[in-house]
């Protein structure tokens, strides 16, 4: 995606694993960022931040890897677009301060269950019983504002529709965006809006 990448020891590889370079693709292709204030949530290398600031968006993106908030920094000045993006290290939504501000919530979560061993296995396991898609089901519609939305990928290696059922629970509505076949997964791209 013509982006200059760093990725340092420790964080989520967008070139090496299908989901970050899919839904980057998805995103830069369905949606207007345009003006849009944007929480990346879990951003890794930055990548989803970096296709949705290019978009126009203004980008508040979040990992509770510093490595990853590190490596989002770098990539955020890399491609000139640090004014664009300020990155926090947070545990979920713990340092988030912008309550109800947000147009779009981007995520490509950890779709494992199992308490992560490290920081940078917080990218594969999620916690007991879904921890972080469970958080982000139930918390997710205080960040937004009204017609906002949650935009998530998961993955058939993971609970698809006991995932989608968590946000369901948490009072949204969804839409599939796209879906892709790999050689040893499906990919989902999902839009979770809060029903009114």
């Amino acid at each position: 995606m013509d982006f200059d990448l760093t990725i340092l020891p420790g964080v989520f590889h967008p070139s090496l694993y299908f989901s970050s370079r899919y839904f980057a693709n998805v995103l830069a292709g369905q949606i207007d960022f345009s003006g849009k204030r944007v929480l990346d949530l879990g951003c890794g290398s930055g990548i989803l931040s970096l296709v949705a600031a290019r978009g126009g968006a203004f980008v508040v993106a979040v990992d509770i890897n510093p490595q990853a908030v590190v490596c989002t920094q770098m990539n955020a000045a890399r491609n000139g677009l640090s004014e664009r993006i300020t990155v926090i290290e947070s545990d979920l939504f713990e340092k988030i301060p912008d309550a109800g501000t947000f147009d779009y919530l981007i995520t490509n979560p950890p779709f494992f269950e199992g308490e992560p061993t490290s920081a940078a296995d917080a990218a594969w396991r999620g916690g007991a019983d879904h921890h972080f898609i469970r958080t982000v089901a139930h918390e997710a519609r205080k960040l937004l504002q009204p017609g906002g939305s949650v935009l998530c990928i998961l993955s058939s290696d993971g609970m698809v529709a006991e995932q989608v059922g968590l946000f369901i629970e948490g009072g949204f509505t969804w839409k599939l965006l796209s879906s892709k076949r790999y050689p040893f997964e499906r990919l989902y791209i999902f839009s979770f809006t809060p029903t009114q």
